[in-house]
């Protein structure tokens, strides 16, 4: 059940792993629906509408790994 997602752009990279990918799918979905009243109407992709690296971060904070590119890891421990 584990699961990895990680990005690249040149040099630069970042991933978010762990265990369990439908609970982080579900954890991502009630952090967003939190946000709704804060977000514009219409329909966008996340990383539109919220600070990816800090989205990430809080869901990770949850039970997951991440590490974002400037080397900070953040998450379970």
């Amino acid at each position: 059940d584990g699961f990895a997602v990680s990005a690249t752009r040149g040099p630069v990279a970042a991933w978010f792993s762990g265990r369990s990918q439908s609970r982080a799918t579900g954890v991502a979905a009630a952090l967003l629906a939190l946000r709704l009243p804060e977000l514009p109407p219409g329909v966008h992709h996340i990383e539109q509408v919220l600070d990816a690296p800090e989205f990430l971060a809080e869901l990770a904070g949850t039970g997951f790994e991440l590490a974002l590119p400037q080397g900070r890891r953040r998450g379970a421990q």
